[in-house]
């Protein structure tokens, strides 16, 4: 059985679980989940279920995950730690856990934490960028590898990876619009921040762990 926590209002991951396998869809929102339950409905997806529910406070049974997917969640919420105990808690003993964060050693995630709302908001409208909304809380490579320990998970695999903070960097391959200043500012971090250490100042990292 697979858990997508913090699914969203259009099924998630969960959506891709195969249908022979069980998948479960988590949000904290009402409305994102009853519109994944009419999504996963229109697609026939019998094999999916979703519920409302707190990331810090699941309300499941212990060892009733094989895999457990978190993807640009953990930044929102106010207690990380307490997700990750819980997620330890409800994985099967082998189970996976697949999480993705920003990472709050790079430069524009560490401006947004500290920058008053108001500020960052209107900076990213100003490049361009899309809706504003606040990150609580974020970790770095080595405190997310501290609290997966204290849980008694294992680290598998750390990657670092770079994704463009404004706007939509594909459509400057297929169209005739030009990329905003900031983007070309952003490629030449992202070559930077694949040399050795530099590697940890990226935006974003995936995390694989295992109990």
């Amino acid at each position: 059985m697979v858990l997508d926590a913090g699914c969203g209002e259009k099924g998630g991951y969960a959506i891709t679980i195969p249908k022979n396998v069980h998948g479960v869809g988590l949000d904290i929102s009402r409305r994102n989940v009853k519109k994944s339950v009419e999504k996963s409905k229109n697609l026939r997806l019998g094999h999916l279920s979703f519920l409302v529910g707190d990331l810090e406070n699941l309300p499941f049974v212990e060892n009733a995950f094989d895999v457990i997917i978190c993807c640009d969640v953990l930044e929102h919420i106010e207690l990380p730690e307490e997700a990750i105990k819980e997620w330890a808690f409800s994985l099967k003993k082998g189970g996976k856990l697949l999480i993705c964060t920003t990472n709050e050693f790079n430069p524009a995630m560490f401006l947004d934490r500290v920058l008053p709302k108001n500020i960052s908001a209107t900076i990213i409208r100003q490049f361009g960028g899309p809706h504003h909304y606040e990150r609580t809380r974020r970790l770095n490579p080595w405190s997310f590898v501290e609290r997966l320990n204290r849980h008694g998970l294992k680290l598998e695999k750390l990657l670092m990876f770079g994704y463009p903070p404004f706007g939509k960097p594909w459509i400057y391959h297929s169209s005739k619009v030009k990329p905003s200043i900031i983007f070309y500012f952003w490629m030449i971090f992202d070559k930077l921040t694949e040399i050795g250490f530099l590697k940890n100042f990226k935006e974003e990292m995936l995390v694989i762990g295992r109990l």
